[in-house]
């Protein structure tokens, strides 16, 4: 019997190819489970259908005046779960230092403990504001955590991060799963500080995390002193930091505050603020001015507290 040997290396090879795909896709697929998903900067605006009915106008509620310069602005009765006044609550805008809110809310996932010593290293003084103290000198993981909400510190804001044991890329993902379990879907974020103006959120955003942020005694505890007062552990160095936001001293009864400045983000605020009936969420970002911001913020929270 004569061997067809072109139509046995045909199907040798069909078969070949198809073990190969079966193998593939199998490998592929166990591996693709164990490996963390890629989280993705979302392309689109999302509207969420369920806020719909909190949205309400600014005649609603006697806002009928209220103007602000930023670029996005919201109200929020954190109690009653209910926005007051929004302008542009959806539009993704970069929020410079407010990232430092879900920050630490990864950093308190993976606490290494407050007591623990670190110093900040050379690479981690990049721009902006930053602890001016030496590559030796030892500080504390409370220290670091406070001064980076604080004080906005960049250089703080990095060793707190490094603190955990995470790499950047991880612990970045770690924001980004944070902000999806939060509902904060029209955000992403790229690095920890904020100084990356990819690092965007909308103001309904930013009133998310701001809710849960200041939920965290520490933080709130962290984000409303004047200012923070620490000693250097081996050089006994004493350092002062006082609070970016300049209202903390206004008598506002501010439970919870971040700031953020970039060229391309501009002036940005939240705040929470609470009496014996009220809890307000205020929001602004892309403000023209520090005084525009200071300005809207205490108007917004005079304002949330007065409405029925």
């Amino acid at each position: 019997m004569q061997i067809n040997y072109k139509r046995f290396s045909i199907i040798f090879l069909a078969l070949f190819l198809l073990v190969s795909s079966i193998i593939a896709a199998v490998y592929f697929g166990f591996y693709a489970k164990k490996s963390p998903d890629i989280i993705e900067e979302p392309q689109n605006i999302l509207l969420p259908q369920e806020l719909s009915g909190l949205v309400s106008t600014a005649s609603d509620h006697g806002f009928g005046e209220l103007a602000s310069s930023a670029k996005a602005a919201l109200i929020y009765d954190a109690n009653n779960d209910k926005i007051l006044f929004a302008k542009n609550p959806y539009e993704k805008l970069p929020i410079a230092s407010i990232s430092k809110l879900i920050t630490a809310l990864v950093f308190l996932d993976h606490n290494p403990g407050l007591s623990k010593t670190m110093t900040i290293l050379p690479e981690e003084n990049v721009i902006g504001g930053r602890l001016q103290i030496t590559p030796e000198e030892e500080i504390t993981v409370k220290d670091l955590f406070y001064i980076s909400l604080l004080g906005s510190a960049n250089n703080t804001a990095l060793a707190l991060m490094r603190s955990t044991g995470l790499k950047e890329e991880d612990f970045v993902e770690e924001m980004n799963r944070k902000a999806i379990a939060l509902n904060m879907h029209n955000s992403f974020f790229v690095e920890p500080t904020g100084l990356d103006d990819r690092n965007k959120s909308s103001a309904y955003d930013v009133a998310l995390l701001a809710k849960e942020a200041f939920s965290k005694q520490i933080i709130r505890e962290a984000t409303t002193q004047k200012e923070y007062q620490l000693k250097t552990l081996n050089t006994k160095r004493e350092h002062t930091v006082k609070n970016t936001n300049e209202l903390i001293t206004n008598g506002l009864n501010f439970t919870g505050s971040k700031t953020g400045y970039l060229n391309e983000a501009g002036y940005c605020l939240v705040v929470q603020a609470e009496n014996q009936n009220k809890k307000i969420i205020a929001v602004v970002l892309g403000s023209p001015s520090k005084q525009d911001h200071f300005q809207d913020i205490k108007y917004f929270v005079e304002k949330g507290m007065t409405v029925d």
